[in-house]
This record gives structure tokens, C-alpha cells and sequence, in this order.
């Protein structure tokens, strides 16, 4: 035997998705986890094997239906039978939030619980079926006069063998039976009230095809309007060629006006370490001016040095700055080397 499940329940705009129930002390299920996956699903096993308890469950939960006594649903054990069981569902609902749905079955106090999936957090003031039902219809924006077990007996959880029944019912208990379900009366007046529109549809539709009928009498000249096609066409194509080399061209002169504004910015870059340059060389020019005036006094000083060894010590310091002066000047050198060559580079680029 096999159980097919389409885990949703459409809406108008959102739909109720089934994604995990776990049954425990429920006819053979002691403790049953069954993950779903969206879309339809396929339960197979023996009979007896719990398969239709899953969908019978599921209507207990959503729709508060159970056919039978709900004793008759608790598992049997040859040591200690449980008095009664639990069935958890994990549902998204509106908005896509996610619940678990939990309900005893079979219990004295029977226990109704609703929380969030991801936190656990307790939804208040869902502590009846009651309570539980017309939060459902919110999830499932019905409205609140629906009978949601006799929606699942109907439409949602039918039994095998009991598909073809309603059918061969007397008219009106047929009218009875699916009217609440198909909302039959509703497409009887929405059919009267677009009755008239279709006639005055056939109407512009007999016109239209009137036109039609004089238009294909004053075709003439069919021959030279055949030609002037052909020619239009030649045209078309021609410019289509046209069009097509222009955008070829296009996509060129794009790329080369991309090169010239690496190329532009590249010689702004160069410009700008020119003149980082030529403030560097001036600002060692200075310091080249101030180190010769320097290199003078300890020449003097060295000369006083000589004459007085009490100076002695002051002319050891003078000749330590001269090393730096010299380190200082050779740097400089190597400077204004790297200038010329940069200079040179600018005259190449300035010459493109």
C-alpha cells in the first residue's frame, strides 16, 4: 500500500508548508520522527505499518479530525501499554514564520502547545482546539465560518474507496456536499455577470471578422506589393550590415579612447613625481648651501684646533658632520641623477 502527500495547503498569496511530524505511542509509531520534503512525498510499506496514521494525524493537528475513539489510536505494548500519545508538527506559515505544533491524543487534560521553531518561544493564548483552530485560518487565511474538519474529511484527507461516493448522490446532496468546498455558486454568478460581456465580445468579434472579409475583397495588386516587399527587405538587411559594421567601429573607438585615458593618467602620475622631485632637489639644494657654510666654519675651526687644544674636542665633532655632509652630498648626486633620467622619461612621453 502506498500514501501519496503533497505537504501545502494553498492560499491566496501564502501557503502552509509541512516540513517534519513526529508520533510517539501512536498505533505502531512509538516513537516516529519523518522528515518531508516540499512537494509530494511517498509513504509505502506493508499494511499496518502506520502509513495512513501519518495523514490521519495530520488532520487530527490541523484540522481537528479524528474519526473514531482516540483510545483506539494509542499503541499497544505486551508489557505496559501507554494511555496516551503526543503528535508534534513542524509547519511555515504566514509570513514564512515556523511553528511546532504539539497535541496529546487520548489524554485526560488534553494538552495544545504552539511555539516557535527557531527560539521555542510559547505562542499565547492557544491552550484549546478552539483557540488552535482559528489561529489555522488565520495561517491559512480562510475564513472563519470555514469548517476545517469537514474541509479535510472532503478535499484534503479521503479515504481510499470513498473518492467516487459523493458522486452518485441524489443533485441536491450533491449541491450539498461540493458547494462548500467549490464554491459552485460563485461561478454561477460570476458566469451571469460575464454573459453579457461575452455576447458584446461576439458581437465586436462578428465585426471584426466582417473587416476582415472586405479588407481581403480590396486586395489588389498583390504581385507589385510582393515586390516592394522583396525590395524593403533588401534594404532591411543592407542596413542591418551597416548597422552592424557602425557597431563594430564603435566598440573600437571605445577601446582606444579607454587607452588614451590610461595613457592620460599615467602622464598626470609622471607629472606629479616630477614635481615631488624637483621640491626634493630644492629643498637639498638648501640643505647642500647650509652644509658648504658649515664645512667652511669647521675648515676654520680646525685651523683654531690646531693653534689650541682646548678646541680639540670641537674640531673631532666638526669633522663627524663633515662624514655626514659628504653622505649628505653623495645622496644628493645620486638625487639629481635620478631627475635627469626622469626628465628624460617626461621628453619621451611629452614627444608620443
Amino acid at each position: 500500500m502506498i500514501i501519496l502527500i503533497t505537504l501545502k495547503i494553498r492560499r491566496r498569496r501564502n501557503k502552509m508548508i509541512i516540513t517534519k511530524i513526529e508520533l510517539e505511542n501512536i498505533t505502531t509509531h512509538k516513537k516516529t520522527t519523518i522528515d518531508f520534503q516540499r512537494g509530494l512525498n511517498l509513504l509505502y510499506g506493508p499494511n499496518g505499518s502506520g502509513k495512513s496514521t501519518v495523514l490521519k494525524m495530520i488532520g487530527f493537528v490541523l484540522f481537528d479530525f479524528l474519526p473514531g475513539n482516540q483510545k483506539n489510536y494509542i499503541r499497544r505494548s505486551s508489557t505496559k501499554s501507554p494511555k496516551f500519545g503526543k503528535i508534534k508538527l513542524w509547519v511555515v506559515g504566514l509570513n514564512d514564520d515556523q511553528f511546532v505544533i504539539q497535541r496529546t491524543l487520548a489524554k485526560a487534560k488534553q494538552t495544545i502547545e504552539v511555539s516557535d521553531a527557531r527560539t521555542g518561544i510559547i505562542v499565547k493564548g492557544i491552550n484549546s482546539a478552539v483557540q488552535l483552530q482559528e489561529w489555522l485560518k488565520t495561517q491559512l487565511s480562510l475564513s472563519p465560518d470555514v469548517d476545517l474538519a469537514n474541509l479535510f474529511k472532503t478535499s484534503v484527507g479521503v479515504q481510499q474507496g470513498t473518492f467516487t461516493e459523493p458522486f452518485l448522490r441524489t443533485p441536491q446532496k450533491r449541491k450539498d456536499f461540493f458547494n462548500p468546498v467549490l464554491h459552485v455558486d460563485a461561478y454561477r454568478t460570476v458566469w451571469s455577470k460575464i454573459h453579457n460581456v461575452i455576447k458584446e465580445f461576439d458581437k465586436d468579434l462578428q465585426q471584426a471578422e466582417n473587416k476582415q472579409t472586405e479588407l481581403e475583397t480590396r486586395l489588389e495588386f498583390k504581385d507589385d506589393f510582393e515586390k516592394r516587399k522583396e525590395q524593403s527587405e533588401k534594404k532591411l538587411k543592407n542596413a542591418q550590415t551597416e548597422l552592424h559594421k557602425t557597431l563594430l567601429e564603435i566598440a573600437e573607438l571605445n577601446e582606444l579612447i579607454k587607452k588614451q585615458k590610461r595613457m592620460r593618467d599615467d602622464l598626470i602620475k609622471v607629472q606629479y613625481t616630477l614635481e615631488y622631485l624637483e621640491s626634493r632637489r630644492l629643498d637639498l639644494h638648501e640643505t647642500s648651501k647650509k652644509l658648504s657654510e658649515n664645512l667652511k666654519s669647521a675648515q676654520a675651526a680646525e685651523i683654531i684646533c690646531k693653534e689650541s687644544s682646548a678646541d680639540y674636542k670641537h674640531y673631532r665633532e666638526l669633522i663627524k658632520k663633515e662624514v655626514k655632509f659628504r653622505k649628505l652630498n653623495q645622496k644628493l648626486i645620486e638625487l639629481q641623477e635620478e631627475i635627469f633620467e626622469l626628465d628624460q622619461h617626461f621628453t619621451k612621453i611629452n614627444t608620443l
